[in-house]
């Protein structure tokens, strides 16, 4: 088993992947009292 370079989106690094994720931890925080049970 050998590792192959695979091809991906250009504009995807992972510091903006941990920033939207981070924001949507955020976003769930802020309106955690506002969602269905």
């Amino acid at each position: 088993m050998a590792l192959v370079e695979g091809s991906g989106a250009a504009w995807v690094d992972t510091n903006t992947t941990a920033l939207y994720g981070l924001a949507a931890i955020q976003n769930l925080a802020l309106i955690g009292d506002l969602l269905p049970e």
